[in-house]
């Protein structure tokens, strides 16, 4: 693990460079952003995706879910053909006239919860929030692993995951189970 978080920390500033400066300060969630490259975007979306799903959670269950994220951009055949990058999967929502985003209308539910997305890499007194800014340095080095298939696949095929400690969806019961890793379910069509 100490390896890994080496690498983690490495890889935490090279990316600096393909991010911006953000990580330096707190960061902003960027819903209507279009950053250039298109690699740094569809790599912000995995990460800011991995980073609410599995804060909390230990690096595996972090690379799991992005695994997951990175199955529905590769199913060209089944529910999820019509999304072909990681921006159009991660923000996916019913969406209101004014084109924002439907409370609770949304495939992942820290999009549009209602609740805001900022990572606080900060607190309010300047300090650096340690916890934070672990779990996000750890969410990136998962999105790149699972991105660039540079990880032992945990999930399988699997397109869906759910907490199992705090969600029973109705639409688990449709698909099969691939297993468990963390707090997390995964299932495939």
């Amino acid at each position: 693990m100490e390896r890994l978080m080496n690498l983690a920390e490495a890889m935490f500033f090279n990316l600096i460079t393909v991010f911006g400066q953000a990580f330096l300060t707190d960061v902003e969630p960027m819903h209507n952003y279009v950053p250039e490259p298109q690699y740094a975007q569809e790599l912000y979306c995995l990460t800011i995706n991995t980073y609410h799903e599995t804060r909390g959670e230990d690096f595996e269950s972090k690379v799991a879910v992005a695994q997951a994220v990175m199955n529905r951009v590769h199913d060209e055949e089944g529910e999820f053909r019509r999304y072909s990058n990681v921006c159009g999967i991660v923000k996916r929502s019913n969406i209101d006239s004014k084109g924002n985003p439907i409370k609770n209308e949304c495939w992942y539910s820290w999009y549009c919860d209602g609740i805001p997305d900022t990572i606080q890499l900060h607190t309010k007194s300047g300090e650096v929030n340690v916890l934070e800014k672990n779990a996000w340095r750890e969410s990136i080095l998962a999105s790149f692993y699972a991105y660039h298939d540079l990880y032992e696949p945990l999930v399988g095929e699997a397109t869906h995951y759910y907490n199992y400690k705090t969600a029973n969806p109705s639409w688990a019961e449709h698909y099969i189970m691939v297993g468990d890793v963390g707090e997390h379910r995964f299932l495939e069509q």
